[in-house]
């Protein structure tokens, strides 16, 4: 066991293809048919055997990605994914889910666990049995919250039980800033209205104005952590709500467009085109001279890929044309600022990538390569060429600008300008 243990994984393969009798005898059938399938070589002879988790893209193993390797994930509610406020404190946006799922301890949720207790409601005066819809909707003081909030942004709270006014609440319509904003309120007004029902149940006072300031407050704070850059934000709602509503950002820009290489130099443009993630891809790259001619521009599908598989094709297949052509300087260009930074080492590399990355980094060191990252508007040329054979069998080659589609012409018109 200890001498098997030893084995290098470079001893399963043979000039560059596994050896199945060897794999066979040392493994069970489903891992044989696992690694034949899945997993490929890299034949590099320097290489050192390292372990990759494949439960994720980063390799690395993680006790999250296991346990959604293993659980039975079910389809997410909607509620769910709306009522994490990012920004708010978790104590208050997990008592909203608490909520939703009846887990706090009022009379009736109590009375469902068959837990037997005298009920006095000490939100209001009136003696009432302390339900949760009464505690945090229907009771006066509490309907006097609501109705204080709801009526600065037009919503009717009227008729309506807790979850349909949480719902109402998300789904209303305002200024993108404001919509952020009222999305949280409502897990606010809950808190808070719990907050004051506990400290009147242990005998401290709390009245409605305190109440009200503090959910003033925790907005106020909100709107300060997910907007830093607001100032003067004020503490009162109605402000808050005037501000947001009328708050437009101040926009920048610059222009943007294809810049030519400079003497001595050629430029690859490329660029993967996928129709879904995964779906059917197609590669594409073009290459140009100093004054924005075309040299060579191709494409061509690679059947069901994802958009990162689809762009690093790319790349491959332009370093290795122009390898092949003798470019000795080349400046390669993608719109891809993940991919620029694996190929210049600054990320890792995902596992399904790693054959074909190590495989451009070998022709970068064969060539004096620059790898630079333009917007996607620099990048159109490439954009259209790969769109162009996505649902195409045969592969696309353009040699001049004749041949280009007319999209494609009036692209390189404009990168020329």
């Amino acid at each position: 066991m200890a001498k098997e243990e030893e084995i290098e994984v470079r001893e399963f393969f043979n000039n560059g293809v596994w050896n199945e009798g060897k794999l066979k005898a040392a493994i069970s059938e489903e891992m044989y048919q696992h690694i034949i399938e899945n997993i490929k070589l890299n034949v590099q002879p320097a290489s050192i055997d390292k372990a990759w988790w494949t439960g994720n893209t980063g390799g690395s193993f993680s006790v999250k990605s296991a346990f959604n390797i293993l659980r039975n994930k079910r389809a997410e509610f909607e509620w769910s994914t709306r009522m994490w406020s990012k920004g708010l404190p978790f104590k208050i946006a997990f008592f909203l889910w608490r909520v939703w799922r009846r887990r706090i301890p009022t009379y009736d949720n109590l009375k469902r666990m068959k837990m037997q207790m005298v009920s006095k409601c000490y939100c209001c005066e009136n003696g009432e049995l302390e339900t949760m819809s009464h505690l945090l909707l229907t009771a006066p003081i509490a309907q006097k919250l609501w109705k204080q909030f709801a009526s600065c942004v037009g919503i009717c709270i009227d008729g309506l039980n807790l979850q349909q006014l949480i719902f109402k609440w998300w789904e209303h319509k305002a200024s993108n800033k404001l919509e952020q904003i009222m999305k949280a309120v409502p897990t606010i007004i809950i808190w808070e209205l719990w907050k004051r029902r506990n400290a009147r149940r242990h005998g401290k006072k709390s009245s409605y104005n305190w109440m009200f300031y503090q959910c003033q407050l925790t907005i106020h704070q909100l709107i300060k952590v997910k907007f830093m850059w607001l100032r003067h934000i004020s503490h009162h709602w109605t402000e808050m709500v005037d501000t947001l509503q009328r708050y437009k950002p101040t926009l920048y820009y610059h222009i943007v467009s294809w810049r030519p290489p400079e003497e001595g130099w050629i430029t690859c443009n490329t660029d993967g085109a996928s129709k879904g993630n995964p779906g059917q891809s197609a590669y594409g790259f073009c290459i140009r001279n100093i004054e924005g001619d075309l040299i060579h521009a191709e494409a061509e599908s690679i059947g069901l890929a994802t958009n990162m598989e689809a762009e690093v094709h790319a790349i491959w297949k332009g370093l290795q044309f122009c390898l092949r052509q003798v470019f000795v300087q080349v400046r390669l260009e993608t719109d891809s600022l993940v991919l620029k930074n694996m190929i210049i080492r600054n990320w890792r590399i995902p596992w399904e990538l790693v054959e074909k990355m190590e495989e451009i980094q070998e022709m970068i060191h064969q060539m004096n390569v620059q790898v630079k990252h333009i917007f996607r508007e620099a990048n159109m040329l490439a954009d259209c060429i790969a769109n162009t054979a996505v649902y195409t069998v045969e592969k696309q080659e353009f040699h001049n600008f004749n041949q280009l589609t007319s999209m494609g012409r009036r692209i390189l018109n404009i990168d020329k300008q």
